[in-house]
């Protein structure tokens, strides 16, 4: 016995719903990451980031870096449908020149908050 036209419009449109809510939740930010520990290159040109998310609740993905004024904003994304169940650590090399002076993470207000600074006085690269 097969199923009705309308069992099979039903059946569609909840796999059609789980595979948009599983794609679609991959572009969505994620807000709620935090520098653990860093260490910067003996030459300065680096910085080396171990990063993970506060909630135990869906993995980063990835991220996006953009440089502006001497400022890098990394903007972190989830990942596809329910594969994050635990927190994962991100390890990043932010490549920094001599006068580059924050990296900043995004929040979910959508604004960026500084994470880790350039000292002006000494040139060592702090936590604010």
């Amino acid at each position: 016995m097969g199923l009705t036209k309308k069992q099979t419009i039903a059946v569609l449109l909840v796999v059609v719903l789980a595979l948009a809510s599983i794609i679609g939740s991959g572009f969505a930010k994620k807000t709620d990451v935090i520098v653990y520990e860093y260490t910067v290159a003996e030459d300065g040109t680096s910085v080396n980031l171990v990063a993970a998310p506060t909630s135990a609740f869906g993995r980063a993905r990835g991220f996006q870096e953009e440089v502006t004024d001497g400022n890098h904003y990394l903007t972190f994304y989830r990942t596809f449908g329910f594969f994050g169940f635990h927190a994962s650590e991100i390890n990043h090399v932010v490549e920094v020149a001599e006068e580059d002076s924050g990296i900043y993470f995004n929040r979910p207000d959508g604004e960026f908050e500084l994470v880790l600074e350039k000292d002006p006085a000494t040139g060592e690269w702090v936590q604010p």
